[in-house]
C-alpha cells in the first residue's frame, strides 16, 4: 500500500482577519475531504502541518508521495513555491505544480510580462509602487486595481474598479497600505468571465470542461461591475455570491474555444506548467483576454476545478487519483 503524506498549513501565530477566516474555512475542509478520499481509494495517509518553524522536517519524512496543499511557509510572504522546491530536491513525487510554475504564476507582474513577451492578449497594465506615481496616458478608464501578489481575489471588491483619478488613487492607497505590496492597475475588460482548468505535465496536457462565471441581471439593473471579487467566491451570505453562478460547460463557438486553447498551451509552456492550473479569461468580441494563471487552484468538492472535472466525467476520487498520477509521472 502506497503511503501518502498530506502537507498543509496551520500557522500557530496566524492572525485571522475576515478574508483569512473565510478562505481558511474552505481550505481546511478541502484538506480533510482529500484525506477521506485518499483513504477511500486505499492509500495509507498521514497529515503533516507545515509552518515557518518546522518546514525543514520535509527532509526527514519517509513517504512514497507528498500531496501538497501548502500555500506557503507559515506567514512568510511569497513562499508557496518553496515547498515544491524542497520536494524537487528530495526527488520524492508530489502533487500539484512545480516550484518554477508557482514562482512565476503567483506574481502578477511576472505573469503580465510573460503574456506581453509572447503576444498573449491581456489587458494593458501598470504597476504602481507609490501614491506619488503617475498614471500612464495609454491606460483608459475604467480600470481595476489589485494587489500584485495575492490570490483567491483577496483585495478585490466592488470598489476595485475605478472610473476616475480620485477613485483610482484612493484604491491604490488602500492596496499599498493594507497589503504592503505594489498595486496592479489594468484596464477593465467588460466581457464574459471564462475559466479553463488544465491538468498534465509539460506538453502532455488535458483541458477540462470550459466554464463561465455568470452574473445575474441585478448587475445590469444596478449598474454594478461584473467582477469575480472575494465575496462572490467566499461569502455565501453576500449578494455577490447569491447573484453569480458557474455555468459548465460554457457556451463557446468552436473558433473561440480553439483560440483559447491555442493561447493556453503557449502560456502553459512558458510558465513551465505541471500539475494543475486554472486560467482566468475575459472574453470580449470573441477575443480572449488572459488575466492570470493560477497554479494549484482550489480542488475541493465545491471548487471550480472539480466542477469542470465532473463535467469531463471525473468523480471526486478519480479526479484526486488523476492528480496523483500526474505527480508520479513528473520528471524530477
Amino acid at each position: 500500500m502506497m503511503g501518502i503524506t498530506i502537507l498543509y498549513n496551520l500557522d500557530k501565530n496566524f492572525k485571522l482577519g475576515r478574508e483569512d477566516v473565510l478562505s481558511f474555512q474552505d481550505y481546511i475542509t478541502t484538506v480533510y475531504d482529500i484525506e477521506k478520499t485518499l483513504k477511500k481509494i486505499g492509500y495509507k495517509t498521514k497529515l503533516e502541518v507545515i509552518h515557518e518553524e518546522n518546514y525543514t522536517i520535509l527532509k526527514k519524512i519517509k513517504t512514497d508521495f507528498f500531496f501538497n496543499l501548502c500555500y506557503g511557509i507559515g506567514e512568510l510572504p511569497n513562499t508557496e513555491y518553496k515547498i515544491p522546491e524542497v520536494l524537487e530536491k528530495l526527488k520524492i513525487p508530489f502533487s500539484g505544480a512545480g516550484s518554477k510554475s508557482i514562482f512565476l504564476g503567483s506574481d502578477k507582474l511576472k505573469s503580465k510580462k510573460i503574456f506581453v513577451e509572447n503576444n498573449i492578449p491581456s489587458p494593458s497594465y501598470q504597476i504602481i509602487k507609490s501614491i506619488k506615481s503617475k498614471l500612464k496616458t495609454r491606460l483608459s478608464f475604467p480600470l481595476i486595481v489589485k494587489p500584485v501578489k495575492t490570490d483567491g481575489s483577496i483585495g478585490i471588491q466592488n470598489n476595485s474598479v475605478v472610473n476616475n483619478s480620485l477613485e483610482l488613487w484612493n484604491q491604490v492607497d488602500y492596496v499599498l497600505k493594507t497589503y504592503h505590496q505594489p498595486a496592479l492597475v489594468e484596464e477593465y475588460i467588460d466581457g464574459r468571465e471564462i475559466r479553463i482548468t488544465i491538468l498534465g505535465n509539460h506538453n502532455k496536457i488535458e483541458f477540462l470542461t470550459h466554464s463561465e462565471l455568470v452574473f445575474s441581471k441585478i448587475f445590469d439593473q444596478k449598474r454594478l461591475w461584473k467582477i469575480d471579487n472575494f465575496d462572490s467566491k467566499n461569502e455565501i451570505n453576500s449578494w455577490e455570491y447569491k447573484n453569480t453562478h458557474v455555468s459548465c460547460p460554457a457556451k463557446l463557438s468552436p473558433a473561440v474555444r480553439k483560440k483559447i486553447e491555442y493561447y493556453s498551451k503557449i502560456i502553459w509552456r512558458k510558465f513551465h506548467g505541471s500539475g494543475i492550473a486554472r486560467l482566468d479569461i475575459r472574453l470580449k468580441s470573441d477575443t480572449p483576454y488572459f488575466l492570470e494563471i493560477n497554479f494549484n487552484p482550489g480542488i475541493g468538492k465545491d471548487d471550480a476545478a472539480f466542477t469542470a472535472a465532473k463535467k469531463a466525467g471525473y468523480s471526486y476520487s478519480s479526479f484526486i487519483q488523476k492528480i496523483i498520477n500526474i505527480g508520479l509521472t513528473r520528471d524530477l
